[in-house]
């Protein structure tokens, strides 16, 4: 506590200028430090957002669950990533037609990779993806 006052003591026998000068500093250092400890990009809860066309489904018997095959249309023909639907689970919105080849969702998917599971009683997995937080759909 007696190293807190006698700082202060010095910080107050400063002029003025002087002690605008700190603080200017003190401020500067804030700013900066601030600025090298934000992160580029911040997901909240590890969520990433999706769009696109949905080319094609599979339903996954071993675990109920689909897996979504999506297409944005810009680059190819292909579908460019997959996500797996989970029932009760992801959030579903307007117009609730998931999933169903042939319309356009939006919306977030987790960093949590799950396979699909198909052919009851021996269960193999044939792809594996995402799975869906959050997504809204067209009709």
């Amino acid at each position: 506590m007696k190293n807190i006052s006698k700082m202060f003591q010095r910080w107050s026998s400063w002029s003025a200028p002087k002690k605008a000068i700190g603080a200017i500093a003190i401020a500067a250092v804030f700013v900066v430090g601030a600025t090298l400890a934000a992160p580029e990009r911040v997901n909240a809860q590890g969520l990433h957002p999706f769009g696109g066309f949905v080319s094609s489904v599979v339903y996954c018997d071993c675990v109920d669950m689909w897996l979504i095959y999506i297409d944005d249309l810009v680059q190819n023909d292909t579908p460019d990533y997959t996500l797996m639907y989970v029932p009760g689970a992801t959030i579903v919105y307007e117009y609730f037609m998931i999933p169903v080849p042939g319309v356009w969702l939006l919306g977030l998917h987790t960093d949590m990779y799950v396979p699909c599971l198909v052919g009851m009683p021996f269960c193999f997995s044939i792809g594996v993806g995402p799975t869906i937080y959050m997504v809204g759909t067209s009709l």
